[in-house]
């Protein structure tokens, strides 16, 4: 028997010698149920469930949990690599304070003033979990730092109407890349779809990064690169102050990052070295201009957000 014989008995149904003879005209088949189910034959079992990684039963009920629609007004593209902390921060924040910002430039200039970003020793500026947890609580919303949590306990924070920003692997999400880089990027959940099994994200960082869709099991893999890292409001919207500074003027130039750490001798060539002090008046004249000389003659090198102790989490976006 050749090859292509072979792939194609393969393909072919295997028919018995004595096939089984059809019911009688007077016993036909079942009606379908509903358009499309038909009864179980008797003694016969339902296929089991079967449980993603993790032990999450993702389908409970069927039924969409948070305001992925509503949310979606609020989304943008970041301006620049790294700013996919702010930008999630701005539109969290928009849902939260009632005005809109369309970019993320009065959150970066925010986090400018209070110091929240840091170089660390490649010279990429970089912001912690803490500094994200602290800009958001500064615009007036209050929220919590949860590591290590499930995807079960997502669901509930949604179904409460609470806003979730999470820390996530780009490569799985973009690309359905299977590694174990640590996670790079941050986004923001606004709905879970527990019919069809998957998340609805508010995904600064790609062009149909609005309600973009992604497999649950997808998501649990990307979002355990960062341990399971999530900034979750304490309240729905609606129901705290709104933030102090919701004036700022949307669609303003995005301002650029004052490194508050710039550790001597690792820095790339053409960085000053040194470390800020308080208070932007401070700051030496030309580590500013130096360090956004350097970043934008290396276009490919962008902005970590480190949203985990120590792991940095946004090289990427």
């Amino acid at each position: 028997m050749t090859d292509h014989d072979d792939w194609t008995d393969t393909l072919r149904p295997f028919l018995p010698e004595d096939p089984t003879p059809e019911p009688p005209a007077d016993d036909p088949a079942p009606e379908p149920q509903d358009g499309f189910t038909l009864p179980e034959p008797a003694g016969m079992l339902p296929f089991p469930e079967v449980e993603p990684a993790g032990g999450v039963a993702w389908v409970v009920g069927g039924q969409l949990v948070g305001d992925p629609a509503g949310d979606a007004a609020h989304w943008f593209e970041q301006a620049a690599n790294g700013y996919c902390v702010p930008s999630s921060i701005a539109q969290i924040v928009s849902e939260y304070s009632g005005s809109h910002h369309a970019d993320e430039s009065a959150f970066v200039a925010r986090a400018n003033a209070l110091h929240l970003f840091t170089i660390g020793p490649d010279g990429v500026p970089s912001m912690g979990i803490d500094g994200a947890h602290a800009l958001l609580e500064d615009a007036g919303v209050p929220a919590d730092i949860e590591i290590g949590i499930g995807v079960d306990t997502l669901v509930g924070y949604l179904a409460e109407g609470r806003r979730v920003m999470l820390a996530v692997d780009s490569d799985e999400i973009w690309y359905g890349r299977e590694d174990e880089a640590a996670a790079d990027h941050a986004v923001v959940l606004t709905g879970v779809d527990t019919t069809r099994g998957v998340a609805i994200l508010s995904d600064p960082g790609t062009p149909d990064g609005n309600m973009l869709e992604v497999p649950l099991d997808v998501l649990a893999d990307a979002w355990a690169d960062g341990g399971n890292a999530a900034l979750v409001c304490d309240y729905p919207p609606g129901e705290v102050p709104g933030p102090a500074f919701v004036d700022a003027e949307p669609g303003g130039p995005v301002v650029e990052v004052v490194p508050a750490v710039l550790p001597a001798g690792d820095a790339p060539a053409g960085v000053v070295t040194g470390a800020a002090v308080p208070g932007a008046a401070d700051e030496p004249s030309g580590q500013v201009e130096a360090v956004v000389s350097w970043l934008v003659e290396r276009p490919y090198v962008v902005l970590p957000v480190l949203l985990v102790g120590g792991a940095i989490l946004a090289r990427r976006r």
